[in-house]
C-alpha cells in the first residue's frame, strides 16, 4: 500500500511541475517552443476558446498576448491536484505594448 500512495503521491508532484512549468516557460515568458513538450496533442483551452489543434491555436494565442505585452507576469497562488487533474488560482499582469 505505501508504495501505491508514494506513487500516487509523485504523480501528483510531477503534474504540478509539469503546471507551473506551463505557467512559467509558456504563459509568463511566451516560449513557444516548450508547448510541444508540456502540453498534449488533444488539449483544449475554455480559457482562450481553443477547441480544435490545441497546441497550434496555443502557440498563436501565446505569440498574440506577447506581441500585445511586455513585462508579463503571473503568480500562483495555488496549485491543488488530485489525480490526473490540477487546477491553479494565478493572477497575471502585463503593460500594454503601443497606443
Amino acid at each position: 500500500m505505501a508504495r501505491t500512495h508514494a506513487t500516487a503521491s509523485t504523480d501528483i508532484d510531477t503534474n504540478k511541475a509539469i503546471v507551473r512549468r506551463f505557467v512559467d516557460e509558456i504563459m509568463a515568458a511566451g516560449r513557444t517552443e516548450a508547448i510541444d513538450e508540456l502540453v498534449a496533442a488533444e488539449f483544449t483551452s475554455s480559457t482562450f476558446g481553443i477547441t480544435e489543434d490545441g497546441p497550434k491555436q496555443l502557440a498563436a494565442a501565446t505569440e498574440r498576448v506577447h506581441a500585445s505585452l511586455k513585462d508579463v507576469q503571473f503568480t500562483i497562488h495555488e496549485l491543488v491536484a488530485e489525480g490526473g487533474r490540477v487546477a491553479v488560482r494565478l493572477t497575471g499582469t502585463g503593460t500594454p505594448i503601443g497606443d
